[in-house]
């Protein structure tokens, strides 16, 4: 039964690692595109020219319509190919899971069974027996107090 377990945990890693390697491409361009937004000068995106002419501030974007925290807008900026507050900050919350989810298997990673294999995963098969449990009847002492 624990070779089972072995093979599952062994199999779960493995998508784990799968679904981690297909992820972080999908990030990259919305925290690329959060790293050009972070660059621009607060409060001048899209703003009128000083001067009065009604352009645009030189090298800023136009400011996305909409608001800045509604999913509906959020997912007609990512069809769009805009950037978004909530896309930003969904993406970089994004990339800090991944690289802890892959910090964690990296330090829980496969260790080798007590036979040498690679069967262990997380202390099973690690070499060193469960620490053995107490076995029948423990009596626990209970005081009742009155304080009245």
């Amino acid at each position: 039964m624990s070779g089972d377990h072995t093979e599952l945990m062994v199999e779960l890693r493995a998508l784990t690692l799968a679904a981690l390697d297909r992820l972080e491409p999908m990030l990259e361009p919305l925290l690329e595109r959060a790293a050009e937004a972070a660059g621009e000068t607060p409060g001048t995106a899209g703003q009128a020219d000083p001067a009065g002419s009604g352009a645009a501030v030189s090298g800023s974007s136009p400011a996305p319509s909409g608001c800045k925290w509604c999913p509906v807008c959020a997912l007609a900026a990512l069809a769009r190919g805009e950037q978004h507050d909530l896309l930003t900050l969904l993406a970089s919350q994004a990339v800090a899971l991944l690289a802890l989810i892959r910090a964690l298997l990296e330090q829980h990673g496969q260790r080798p069974g007590p036979d040498g294999d690679d069967g262990g995963i997380g202390g099973v098969g690690d070499g060193e027996p469960p620490p053995p449990r107490p076995r029948g009847f423990v009596p626990i002492v209970v005081r009742v107090e009155d304080n009245r």
